[in-house]
């Protein structure tokens, strides 16, 4: 018989990680660009938008950790937050909670890091124990991109319709 053709799928593409902080802002920062280009580039047309809103979230979104005593040992605590401001991050409070003493009101430094701004300090400086909020303050000097800190904005459900399409 005659030969058959066949067809090769492509091949599967990783999505492309935010490069690893530098000492050099100004590199830093062009890095950032082309990582977020390259993740626009990879969308269909009508998605560009959409990719460039998720590259920037992935900028934005941080993990908080810092470790208390525990008699002989050490506890590490850590979760999620994400920058609503220049200079402020919003958490959870569970997820600052053992950083910080009731009996005086105040609380340790915790480490915030991401894959693109590096690692840093922020200080939480305000708590909600019955909505479980929390707020970091820190210096957006101290972070490795400073002008890639876009801060996510929150929607409102009032404004949504059934069947719209989310980001």
């Amino acid at each position: 018989g005659a030969p058959q053709a066949t067809s090769t799928p492509p091949p599967a593409t990783a999505t492309p990680r935010p490069p690893a902080p530098t000492s050099s802002y100004g590199k830093r920062g062009a890095e950032v660009d082309a990582w977020i280009e390259s993740v626009v580039a990879e969308a269909p047309p009508e998605h560009k938008d959409v990719a460039r809103a998720i590259a920037l979230a992935e900028l934005n979104i941080f993990v908080v950790t810092y470790t208390t005593p525990q008699g002989d040992r050490k506890t590490i605590h850590h979760g999620t937050g994400w920058l609503i401001a220049p200079g402020l991050i919003a958490t959870n409070r569970h997820v600052v909670e053992a950083a910080c003493n009731s009996n005086n009101n105040t609380c340790s430094r915790v480490t915030v890091k991401n894959s693109a701004q590096g690692t840093f300090t922020a200080h939480p400086s305000w708590h909600a124990l019955e909505r479980d909020v929390a707020f970091l303050r820190f210096d957006p000097a101290e972070v490795a991109s400073p002008r890639h800190l876009v801060p996510l904005t929150l929607g409102s459900t009032a404004e949504l319709r059934v069947g719209q399409e989310l980001v």
